[in-house]
């Protein structure tokens, strides 16, 4: 249930969020017996290359677990998850995943402070704060990312010395 909250997951990054240094009492098995498990079960989960070591959940599938996770889980217990997500995607570099879940976790604070959701209306709060900045018009086909985007529209932009503070966190994970 914890890959539920990744856009998409492997096994060294399952084995990241079930804390395998946390002693347990869930049964957890290690991320490769669980992608491997959920694939020859057919269990609503999408590989994404051909190596298998990419997948997803169908959408509705992963609802369902993110539905069920809230139930469960305390709002700390969820932001942990992220947090450890976050650090998995920047120690890979892969950082617009970590950034994204660094913002879900609560551990980029000024994202709050900028009424920011996500990674793309931090970038485009960024951007429009920006003096230089006239007419953003960021392109997109996906109908949810141009939601998101619409939403950099509202709530408040970042100063000079949160813009300057935002470039140090994002440099810090380069």
């Amino acid at each position: 249930m914890n890959a539920s909250i990744l856009e998409r997951f492997c096994a060294p990054l399952c084995d990241r969020l079930n804390a395998p240094d946390q002693p347990t009492d869930r049964g957890e098995i290690d991320g490769r017996s669980f992608t491997d498990w959920a694939m020859a079960s057919n269990l609503f989960i999408i590989p994404l290359d051909l190596e298998n070591r990419w997948f997803r959940y169908h959408h509705l599938f992963r609802q369902l677990l993110r539905t069920q996770m809230r139930r469960q889980n305390r709002p700390e217990e969820i932001a942990a998850l992220h947090s450890r997500a976050s650090r998995w995607f920047d120690e890979n570099g892969l950082i617009e995943e970590a950034l994204e879940h660094a913002i879900q976790a609560g551990d980029a604070d000024w994202a709050a402070e900028i009424d920011a959701q996500s990674w793309g209306q931090v970038f485009l709060k960024y951007i429009i704060s920006h003096p230089a900045a006239t007419i953003p018009i960021p392109g997109t086909s996906k109908p949810h990312h141009a939601e998101d985007n619409m939403s950099a529209m509202t709530g408040r932009l970042p100063g000079m010395e949160l813009r300057e503070e935002m470039g140090a966190f994002v440099k810090k994970l380069l």
